[in-house]
């Protein structure tokens, strides 16, 4: 039990895990230990904003006697629990009280049609407002081809999330040669609050004592992407840094498939696909205009 180790990024305590995968993820994404992420003041007052009063989603609730006797006589081991973390003892198939059933029947059995009614129409606006894939609620756009949408590969063995970040590699890292990191494997870690609600970024690129996030110019006005900047400057100035957002244009559909032929750049499994698709419609586009 915990034989894999590392240290916390912030005050050097030794963290220890019991599996390999779990130490290496940690370290990439940064992980501070339990006193540092999760006691600190800061974190302790943010809660009690969020959570406080009214705020509180039991507030003026209170337990049945029957639920409290529940609690004092329940008797869960710690094998229990994490299998009931893992979900391995959800039931499955007919066994499944949901087998054969649809929220929508449940609804109409427990409030009536009426009721149901709206709350599939509801249920349907909001799986359509997050399908949109918007980042300004006010316009919807849907970003520029290649950018933050999933093509994630390779370029000479360093990870790339989208096409922007790989045009970066190419036409400004390489070219100058330039020594730098990815944001998400190192150290850094910046919050900041959305709706309520505490997120956490992660900068596209360190160099030097620059970060860098590649963003195209229609989304860096958004509401999401200044609530970013405004975390990540506050963050560079308290630690003698710059912060930069750029715009780094995208490759050319050729000079992509010449360097996929010259096995400069990997995609991984899903953006392949993508790739492959696109493909075939460069080719045909450019067997039209060769006619």
């Amino acid at each position: 039990m915990g034989k894999y180790t590392r240290l916390c990024p912030k005050c050097g305590t030794e963290i220890k895990h019991s599996e390999k995968s779990n130490r290496d993820s940690a370290v990439k994404k940064g992980q501070l230990c339990r006193k540092c992420g999760c006691n600190t003041p800061e974190r302790i007052q943010k809660q009690k904003e969020l959570f406080s009063g009214t705020k509180n989603p039991f507030y003026g609730k209170k337990h049945s006697q029957e639920m409290i006797l529940r609690f004092k006589n329940r008797k869960v081991s710690q094998h229990q629990m994490d299998v009931l973390k893992s979900g391995a003892c959800a039931k499955r198939g007919k066994e499944n009280g949901m087998y054969g059933r649809s929220i929508y029947s449940v609804w109409v059995e427990k409030y009536g049609k009426e009721e149901a009614d709206k709350r599939q129409k509801e249920c349907s606006r909001k799986k359509s407002e997050w399908f949109k894939f918007h980042y300004d609620p006010s316009t919807h756009k849907s970003p520029p081809f290649g950018c933050g949408s999933g093509w994630g590969g390779w370029y000479n063995g360093w990870y790339f999330r989208s096409l922007a970040e790989l045009t970066y590699m190419i036409e400004e890292i390489e070219k100058n040669h330039l020594r730098w990191s990815k944001g998400e494997s190192s150290t850094i870690s910046i919050f900041y609050e959305e709706d309520g609600k505490i997120r956490r970024y992660f900068p596209d690129f360190i160099i030097g004592s620059r970060m860098i996030e590649i963003k195209p110019v229609k989304l860096m006005g958004t509401k999401k992407n200044q609530l970013k900047k405004t975390a990540a400057e506050k963050y560079c100035q308290d630690r003698g840094m710059t912060y930069e957002q750029l715009d780094a244009g995208i490759l050319t559909f050729s000079r992509l498939v010449e360097l996929t032929m010259q096995n400069k750049v990997i995609f991984d499994k899903k953006t392949f696909l993508k790739f492959e698709k696109a493909k075939e419609t460069f080719n045909k586009k450019t067997e039209t205009h060769k006619i």
